[in-house]
């Protein structure tokens, strides 16, 4: 009986490649299966047109891409098959051999040795000739180990085997589609001899790019292969040197860019100033700065007005926001009722303040009686979570959504007593589900997110970061799993994925008439996409410190023109 056998395409924008590829894999595939990672060229219709079964998630590294594909194969056996690579016949009926063999095959993995082509010239010879990979195994003994974009399978058990038949690989079709390979290549390993303690060696700089192509052009007989041959042997051995001069770099290399400001400053010219105006023509006067490039003269000052000379006395204790509630509560125990608005606008980075939370909210209560909300990512309810004091003071009703099980058992024990508060364990994403999310080991973390370049970005090393399966609702399966049918306010700290959850929300059943999200998170064009996506359906914006607040008013219901994005 033969085993029945899943080929797992991982691939990304390979609409050129992937009809022939999927081709190749029916020869021996009772199923094809397509992780892919993001493709935006036809990729995924063309794909599903040919019947192959498609799974999405974005991309961290190869290994760590294609461990998360392989426990969804349907059958036991699987191959992995890159878009550029092509089952040949040959190899398709040693597969088909191997896997009906008496008794079942006789090992759990199998070498297979791929038969190179550069710019369509099959490579014989040289440093490609014996390049072989672990491509068909047990789907639950196989699994990739190693961090860089050449991890290799390694089974938990078992024997390996070697299969005789070739498989085939178009390995570049320009040198502009594949010296930018060979510079991440260099730069992975670099980073991994630099972690490893490995210091840079001058022989290896001078020796290792002449010895690296004699090795494959004399000693492994690339010259037969023509000229296809010496520019194969040219490439290894320049990608040899080339992770030397990366190591280089990053231990050796200097930051001129500091000396050079010191050296040669950058002298601005001092602007005119305007200081009176000529009442016979009505053409203002203008002073130009002295020869030594000092300020002119200011104008006569003007006379304070009695709101400037009030803010210039009060006491720090009683400025701005403590001053207001000061204020507030006098005019409250009068029987004045006052509620601060904020303006809708961008203000400065430098004088925004953590939160303009409460004070949105307060303007939103003043109008209705009670907030519904949804909050994305709540972690513990507690650390960093200026939403807690709002939910306790005036009993709003919502649901919180946190992913992490660690976390999500400290939010239970948070909100305990409150029965107008739902809890979800699960993630927010533009499908329901189940998804890797890319989490700290060991422990929760605030940093926990589907983007796997995040969590690095808050300092958790490469080595301390581990993927876990988690539940995903929508933003309207969220709601509609806590019996809410409307949400006045939706909060999401989703670490960098905030902007492809909003952009997920169908406005014209869903209007929160209060938006707030880490826009310091988002990627610059996400980031400007978002802010002009809730600019059409009415919404103006309030920049915090870290976050944007999008507010969307009565009178707010025609297009807003998006705010230009603050420097980070």
């Amino acid at each position: 009986m033969t085993e029945p056998l899943t080929v797992i395409i991982p691939c990304k924008n390979e609409r050129e490649n992937i009809g022939a590829c999927v081709a190749s894999a029916r020869q021996v595939a009772d199923e094809v299966l397509l992780a892919d990672s993001g493709s935006t060229d036809g990729t995924l219709e063309l794909a599903a047109q040919l019947g192959c079964r498609i799974i999405e998630r974005e991309y961290g590294t190869s290994g760590d891409f294609k461990n998360w594909a392989i426990p969804q194969a349907k059958h036991e056996w699987v191959f992995i098959l890159d878009a550029d690579e092509r089952i040949t016949p040959r190899l398709a009926a040693e597969i088909r051999g191997t896997l009906s063999a008496t008794g079942g095959p006789s090992h759990y993995g199998y070498w297979v040795v791929r038969r190179n082509h550069f710019m369509g010239h099959p490579i014989r010879f040289g440093p490609w000739k014996n390049d072989r990979c672990l491509r068909l195994f047990h789907r639950d003994l196989g699994r990739y180990v190693g961090p860089t974009d050449h991890a290799e399978v390694e089974l938990s058990s078992g024997t390996v085997g070697t299969l005789s038949q070739r498989l085939t690989h178009y390995t570049c079709d320009s040198y502009a589609q594949y010296l930018p390979k060979i510079h991440r290549y260099a730069d992975v390993q670099a980073r991994l001899w630099q972690a490893a303690g490995r210091e840079p060696k001058l022989r290896h700089l001078l020796f290792r790019f002449p010895l690296r192509f004699l090795q494959g052009y004399l000693l492994r007989l690339g010259f037969l292969d023509g000229f296809a041959g010496v520019q194969v042997c040219v490439l290894v051995a320049y990608l040899s040197w080339l992770k030397q001069a990366y190591l280089w770099q990053l231990q050796r290399g200097r930051n001129w860019r500091e000396q050079d400001r010191l050296e040669y400053p950058i002298a601005l010219p001092v602007p005119r100033v305007e200081l009176q105006c000529d009442d016979a023509n009505s053409n203002p006067i203008e002073q130009e700065p002295n020869a030594l490039g000092a300020e002119p003269p200011l104008a006569t000052a003007r006379k304070r007005s009695w709101r400037e000379w009030r803010r210039a006395w009060t006491p720090a204790w009683l400025q701005t926001d403590a001053r207001r509630l000061w204020r507030n509560n006098l005019f409250r125990q009068i029987g004045i009722q006052r509620c601060y608005a904020p303006p809708l606008l961008i203000r400065q980075p430098e004088l925004a303040v953590r939160s303009h939370l409460p004070f949105v909210v307060a303007n939103e209560l003043s109008g209705q009686q009670s907030l519904t909300f949804l909050q994305v990512g709540a972690y513990d309810g507690i650390e960093d979570d200026d939403l807690r004091d709002l939910i306790l003071r005036h009993k709003l009703r919502g649901v919180l959504v946190e992913p992490q099980p660690a976390a999500f058992s400290r939010l239970q024990h948070t909100y305990r007593n409150q029965p107008n508060v739902s809890l979800l364990q699960a993630a927010i994403a533009e499908t329901e589900g189940t998804r890797e999310l890319f989490c700290k080991r060991g422990e929760p973390s605030m940093a926990a997110s589907f983007v796997r370049s995040h969590l690095r970005k808050h300092g958790i090393s490469e080595n301390d970061i581990e993927t876990c399966a988690v539940a995903c609702h929508t933003v309207h399966s969220a709601l509609a799993a806590a019996g809410l049918s409307h949400v006045d306010l939706l909060q999401i700290d989703a670490e960098g994925y905030d902007g492809r959850i909003i952009q997920s929300i169908d406005f014209s059943r869903l209007q929160p008439r209060i938006i707030r999200f880490e826009y310091r998170n988002l990627p610059p064009n996400e980031a400007d996409d978002c802010l002009a996506l809730l600019a059409t359906q009415g919404y103006q914006f309030i920049a915090e410190a870290r976050d944007m607040i999008a507010v969307r008013t009565a009178a707010s219901r025609l297009k807003q023109a998006p705010p230009q994005r603050r420097s980070a």
